[in-house]
C-alpha cells in the first residue's frame, strides 16, 4: 500500500502552493496599489515612556488604545458605571488568510462604549469603527496633542482635564470631565 503523503496528488501540498501563490499575488497587487507595507519599527518603541507625549497617537505603533472606566453619580443621584475605549490598529503587517488587511484600511479605528445604570439594573453598549473611507465615520487620533475621535465620540485633554463624550442612539449622551487626583506613576518606577 502506498503512503498517501508520497502521492503526486497530495492535496495539502497543492493547497499550500495555491495559498502561497495567492498571497504573493495579493501582496504584489497591494504594494502596486498602495505602496509597500511599513515595518512599523522606527526605534521609538525602545524609548522610555514620556508624558504627555505618549498620550498622543504614534504613527508607527501597530496597536494603541486609550481606556477609561469608572463609577459615578448623576446630579440626580443615580449611580452608574462606564467604559470608553479607543483603538488604533496599523494593518501594514496584517493578513486575513492570504489577503492583506491594509486594502480595507490603514489604520483602522475602533471605539467601544458601555454604561451600566446600577439602580435601574440596565446595561447598554455600542461600538464604532472607521477606516476613514468615503462611507465611514470620520476618525482622528492626533500625533500632536491628546485628541481622539470617531464620529461624535471623543476624548481630549485640555488644561489637565480629560473630556470624554460618547452616545448610544439618540437618547443617551455621556459627557464627563475628569481631573486626575493622583500623580502619574509609571510601571517599574517608584
Amino acid at each position: 500500500m502506498k503512503d498517501s503523503n508520497s502521492s503526486p496528488y497530495n492535496f495539502q501540498s497543492v493547497f499550500q502552493n495555491l495559498e502561497r501563490s495567492a498571497s504573493r499575488f495579493f501582496e504584489g497587487f497591494t504594494d502596486s496599489f498602495l505602496g509597500e507595507a511599513e515595518t512599523l519599527r522606527d526605534g521609538s518603541e525602545l524609548h522610555p515612556v514620556e508624558l504627555p507625549r505618549d498620550l498622543f497617537a504614534h504613527r508607527n505603533a501597530q496597536t494603541e488604545w486609550w481606556y477609561y472606566t469608572g463609577h459615578a453619580k448623576t446630579t440626580g443621584g443615580e449611580r452608574f458605571s462606564y467604559e470608553l475605549v479607543f483603538f488604533k490598529r496599523r494593518t501594514d503587517l496584517d493578513k486575513f488568510s492570504f489577503f492583506p488587511v491594509r486594502l480595507f484600511g490603514n489604520p483602522i479605528y475602533f471605539a467601544h462604549f458601555a454604561i451600566t445604570e446600577i439602580d435601574n439594573e440596565k446595561f447598554r453598549y455600542s461600538h464604532l469603527k472607521s477606516a476613514n473611507g468615503s462611507f465611514d465615520l470620520p476618525a482622528l487620533m492626533s500625533e500632536k496633542n491628546y485628541h481622539l475621535r470617531i464620529g461624535d465620540w471623543s476624548v481630549r485633554e485640555s488644561l489637565g482635564i480629560h473630556i470624554l463624550r460618547a452616545s448610544i442612539g439618540n437618547d443617551l449622551v455621556f459627557e464627563a470631565s475628569l481631573k486626575p487626583l493622583k500623580r502619574i506613576l509609571l510601571n517599574g518606577r517608584d
